[in-house]
């Protein structure tokens, strides 16, 4: 059996560097290096103030050390190496240009909708707390200023189109094969269930439900 050491070493270069990467900005944010609103992606500090930074530091912050951080982490040290490992064998930079182009679809997305929801309101008139108030208001429980979880779930995607015949297991009760989910058009939905089941407050619900 290999040691965790050997195992780290093992892993393909770009999954080992992007979960590197989360776990190092997590734990230095854990340790009180630096706050959270300072790689988060705030449009206005972006446009207006030239933190560039922001559009990069965003997707390396995958939340707090917790039940949620390590099921992330997970699906990059499964999903992404067994991409990277097999449809990418011998094409790290495919994979590397995949991922940025996830990436840049996931920016523009977020920079459109933010625009949208301002409408027509001049940016330079707005304090940040009426931008995020024009954000929150449209789908409070699924706006964030960090896309790494989301870029997480299009490698889980990603995974399911090249792996259709894999068996999904949730929560250890139910197993299903991939194709089932994605030719039915419900891999998403699923998706957002895990997502959403594995929050502070499905844990609390859970957790009175097994006692």
């Amino acid at each position: 059996m290999s040691s965790p050491a050997e195992w780290y070493q093992s892993l393909p270069p770009i999954s080992k560097a992007y979960g590197t990467l989360c776990v190092i900005a997590t734990t230095a944010f854990q340790l009180g290096f630096y706050d959270w609103k300072s790689i988060a992606l705030i449009h206005k500090l972006v446009f207006l103030h030239f933190q560039v930074w922001r559009l990069f530091t965003n997707f390396f912050f995958l939340g707090n050390f917790s039940v949620n951080f390590g099921i992330r982490l997970l699906m990059i040290a499964r999903y992404g190496v067994q991409l990277e490992k097999g449809p990418f064998d011998r094409r790290t930079a495919d994979f590397l240009w995949m991922m940025v182009f996830g990436a840049t679809t996931l920016l523009c997305q977020s920079i459109i909708r933010t625009f949208r929801m301002i409408g027509k309101s001049s940016i330079e008139s707005l304090k940040l707390k009426e931008v995020a108030a024009h954000v929150l208001s449209a789908i409070p429980i699924f706006y964030s200023p960090f896309l790494g979880v989301s870029l997480v779930f299009m490698l889980v995607y990603v995974w399911s189109r090249e792996f259709p015949n894999a068996n999904v297991n949730i929560y250890g009760l139910v197993q299903l094969k991939v194709c089932t989910l994605v030719y039915n058009k419900s891999f998403s939905w699923v998706l957002l269930f895990y997502n959403l089941s594995t929050s502070t407050v499905f844990i609390i619900v859970h957790a009175i439900c097994i006692l």
